[in-house]
């Protein structure tokens, strides 16, 4: 998810909302620092947010509803226990795959999770157009 500020996503709204519509992508308003509003795909709301722990990590800690942050590590085990996901390891195979694919997509997560798709025949939850490029099944 993107952060923007409350004054940035004032003077880029429409911008902003082609991207959700286009790309999938969700933004964090922020006012000073502290979340205080979500622009997110209508048909994405009740998904999990940012289910790749690549993303995660990144991030570092989360907010929940009430804008209060906690720890990646505890939202991650949570989301798999309350999902009923199962972790698939980045094997030595996905990461070479990942860096032969054609670059229709250049973000380096994203293509991890392509060549994984790709090699465990699975299908990926995306509103990003660009998966489809790479003859995975994608249900967005």
């Amino acid at each position: 998810m993107n952060v923007v500020s409350v004054f940035e996503a004032k003077n880029k709204l429409s911008g902003l909302i082609a991207d959700v519509e286009k790309n999938g992508i969700s933004y964090l308003i922020c006012r000073n620092g502290k979340p205080v509003a979500e622009i997110v795909s209508h048909k994405a709301k009740d998904r999990l947010k940012d289910s790749s722990e690549l993303h995660v990590v990144v991030k570092g800690e989360l907010f929940d509803d009430d804008g209060v942050t906690f720890k990646a590590s505890e939202w991650y085990a949570r989301a798999l226990d309350i999902h009923d996901l199962v972790e698939i390891p980045v094997t030595g195979e996905i990461s070479l795959l990942s860096a032969n694919l054609p670059f229709h997509h250049r973000d380096p997560a994203d293509r991890v999770i392509i060549a994984t798709a790709k090699l465990k025949r699975l299908p990926i939850v995306t509103h990003d157009s660009r998966f489809e490029s790479y003859q995975v099944t994608v249900l967005g």
